[in-house]
């Protein structure tokens, strides 16, 4: 149709220029047309966008680095929020970020909270930890307990401030004790860890861990169910095996609840990981410094380490738990499911030494390699051995030697 309305008016002004000294009254006519004709084409839109208007389609429309927001006059701020955390799902970080911002500026704390978050890790913006700071102490202004956790966190590392160790926990302790798991459980890396200026102190540690376990943090369920094996924060340094069965259970149980509710496992900052190889257990949590001497790489999680330090109890036994070498292995196999280095460690350990079955040098060497070859400094001295020995695989003095280096780059004193 425009096409055709520009040809008209094209051979209409042919004709305006032929006739253009012989008919003004023509000519006057035309350009009263052709005004007609253009107000006309620029009105269509301006009617269509009134009509949504009207129809409660779209109230406004923002755009801000390229990415368009489209917010409905029907949108509360927690509708907005919950429209940022579906994109946050989908890893659209950037429009995550502006629907947060949305909510925010309706003074929803929540999504303040959550801006503070984006600025801190880096993600859908550039990373600013003065950004997050003023977030974080909004949203803290007004009552939002989490966001205290967050600005004490960042106290603590001295992220967009001046490290101030006093005001940190004084900041995380108004959190937890207002309720906040994850302040509960930050609390408890702090007196596990025991730096900073701070005392290490099992007894408050297991005290804030319990009560994020209690809250349902699952982190904090499984350093419970670590401190019970170790009799840490424990009258007399005594374990409890009977209570670290029940916390190491929970974690499980949460692993299998979130799978049927189709959710992600819940994702923390940072954790650190040490092991006891005297035994084969292994500690998670969060810390905060990644230059700190316990940690070591792990891909494994806490639900996988559950079952690992299950299958330890059952083959160790005592503190109230019976031994029991089948119940070990079979929680072993379903650490190693899981690709957990440590759990093929232990499985060797059975085989080699007949521990419910029959003794089977070729599988635990088999295993011991996996292990080995996956990193876990202890089952590199274990196929070290082999390999010196020939016991279950051909004797190799240069694989022996291979291994026994790579156990003492990482760590193995033996």
């Amino acid at each position: 149709m425009f096409f055709i309305i520009r040809k008209k008016l094209k051979k209409d002004c042919l004709k305006v220029k032929d006739y253009d000294n012989k008919n003004n009254k023509n000519d006057g006519n035309f350009i009263s047309f052709l005004l007609i004709i253009l107000i006309f084409i620029a009105i269509i839109p301006l009617i269509y966008f009134v009509s949504t208007l009207s129809s409660g389609e779209t109230k406004t429309i923002k755009e801000k680095e390229n990415v368009q927001i489209i917010v409905s006059e029907d949108d509360t701020p927690e509708s907005l929020y919950q429209k940022a955390l579906d994109y946050s799902s989908k890893e659209e970080y950037k429009i995550a970020f502006q629907y947060f911002k949305i909510s925010s500026d309706k003074s929803y704390t929540p999504a303040t909270t959550m801006l503070g978050l984006m600025y801190e890790c880096g993600t859908g913006v550039e990373k600013d930890y003065k950004e997050a700071l003023k977030y974080y102490k909004l949203a803290t202004e007004k009552g939002f307990y989490p966001a205290e956790c967050y600005l004490g966190y960042l106290y603590y590392n001295g992220l967009g401030l001046e490290k101030d160790i006093e005001k940190a926990i004084k900041h995380i302790k108004n959190s937890a004790d207002k309720g906040f798991s994850q302040a509960q459980y930050l609390l408890g890396i702090i007196y596990l860890k025991g730096d900073e200026g701070v005392d290490k102190d099992y007894n408050k540690a297991f005290y804030y861990f319990k009560l994020a376990a209690d809250n349902g943090h699952i982190y904090s369920q499984y350093n419970v169910g670590l401190m019970y094996t170790k009799g840490l924060g424990q009258l007399f340094n005594i374990p409890n095996y009977v209570e670290a069965l029940k916390y190491f259970n929970l974690v499980i149980e949460n692993e299998t609840k979130n799978k049927n509710d189709n959710k992600k496992e819940e994702k923390n900052r940072d954790y650190f990981v040490f092991s006891n190889t005297s035994n084969n257990f292994i500690a998670i949590g969060n810390h905060f410094e990644e230059s700190d001497n316990l940690a070591l790489n792990s891909k494994n999680n806490a639900y996988t380490l559950a079952k690992n330090n299950i299958g330890v109890i059952y083959e160790i036994g005592g503190y109230g738990v019976e031994q029991d070498y089948k119940k070990a292995l079979y929680y072993y196999e379903l650490a190693a499911k899981d690709d957990c280095e440590t759990a093929y460690c232990n499985i060797a350990n059975i085989y080699k030494y007949g521990r419910g079955v029959k003794i089977d040098i070729k599988k635990a060497a088999d295993y011991y390699k996996i292990s080995a070859d996956k990193g876990f400094p202890l089952a590199q001295n274990k196929i070290g051995r082999i390999y010196e020995l020939g016991e279950g695989l051909e004797k190799n003095l240069d694989e022996a030697l291979k291994y026994y280096k790579m156990g003492a780059d990482n760590g193995d004193m033996y």
